[in-house]
């Protein structure tokens, strides 16, 4: 019996340990580079964004400062909900899955007034933990 139980154990930990991998999306400042020529949306470079992934603790991404959430599971999905200088701007859902990475960049992009999400470049350092080491 004690074998039996042995042999079940092994077989189960590692699906319960991959269960639980953990994803990351590093938020960008809003950059102040670039046109804001093909912006209809009323965002300017001064704009505060509030970003909330799930139910976590929304963050204020501007010009000056930029996020991440952490510890994201990246076996379902999430939803993205963003605000604009207090007003309801964008929301959409996303999986790691589906971006194929466990590393995602959230990004303003100025000229089309969008945000995107992308696995970040090669050349990408995620600004917020650079500045938050202990994360």
């Amino acid at each position: 019996m004690m074998k039996v139980f042995f042999i079940s154990l092994i077989l189960v930990v590692p699906a319960t340990v991959a269960a639980f991998a953990e994803g990351i999306v590093c938020v960008d400042a809003v950059s102040n580079n670039g046109s804001w020529e093909g912006n209809d949306t009323g965002a300017t470079p001064d704009s505060v964004f509030t970003v909330q992934i799930d139910d976590l603790q929304p963050q204020t991404i501007s010009a000056k400062s930029c996020g991440a959430f952490t510890n994201l599971d990246v076996y379902t999905k999430h939803i993205v909900k963003i605000t604009m200088d207090g007003k309801p701007y964008a929301s959409f859902w996303f999986s790691f899955k589906d971006k194929g990475s466990d590393h995602l960049r959230l990004w303003y992009n100025n000229f089309y007034g969008t945000w995107q999400l992308w696995k970040p470049g090669r050349n990408h350092t995620c600004e917020y933990l650079k500045q938050n080491q202990t994360l």
